[in-house]
């Protein structure tokens, strides 16, 4: 099965929601590999994944700067700019195990991280991605997720999936963050029920 979360508004909880149901459905479903394939120049949600904002971010870095090629979707899409009408045999190297960089993460969670050079290689995506996406009548999905901004700086700045976290105190670079029950416990219903429909 495959899943997309898009928005053209930025802002709008993308990178979090991807992140939360990710994680959720790489710990309801175990035995499952899971990936998420970040395809934002701003790579967001990779750095969330390989360790929260912050420590995520010097692991992105790590990816973006492998010799001979980055670990990313932008050293993919090079890869098949040169060789667009056939396999590299190389596609799986591309994906990183999250937990190797962030021990809160599901042990069948992958990724292949974002990358800035997308911008710059969006001119030749028709060569390699196709140029419209088909939807079936019938298969949208409306879920509430709540707005709870608490529990998705928590999460995030944890990198932590969203069922681990527990009500309380947070100590963020020295602020403390409370994390509410109520609020909690609303976001964690919300991206099981997500997850369930999935």
């Amino acid at each position: 099965m495959k899943y997309a979360f898009w928005n053209n508004k930025g802002g709008v909880g993308k990178t979090f929601l991807c992140f939360a149901a990710a994680c959720q459905y790489a710990i309801r479903h175990p035995v499952t590999a899971v990936v998420v394939i970040d395809m934002c120049p701003q790579a967001n949600v990779s750095e969330i994944l390989l360790g929260g904002n912050g420590g995520g971010g010097e692991e992105l870095q790590g990816l973006l700067t492998k010799l001979p090629m980055a670990q990313t979707v932008g050293g993919y899409y090079h890869q098949r700019i040169l060789q667009p009408h056939r396999s590299t045999g190389t596609e799986t190297s591309f994906l990183v195990r999250v937990q190797d960089s962030n021990p809160r993460a599901p042990g069948n969670l992958y990724l292949v991280a974002g990358d800035p050079s997308l911008e710059l290689q969006v001119e030749h995506q028709s060569e390699v991605l196709p140029t419209s996406f088909s939807r079936a009548p019938g298969d949208r999905m409306f879920i509430e997720i709540p707005d709870a901004h608490t529990v998705a700086i928590v999460a995030s700045h944890l990198g932590a999936p969203i069922q681990s976290l527990r009500a309380g105190k947070y100590d963020l670079d020295g602020e403390d963050t409370q994390l509410n029950s109520t609020s909690l416990e609303r976001y964690q219903q919300s991206i099981q029920e997500l997850v369930e429909r999935l």
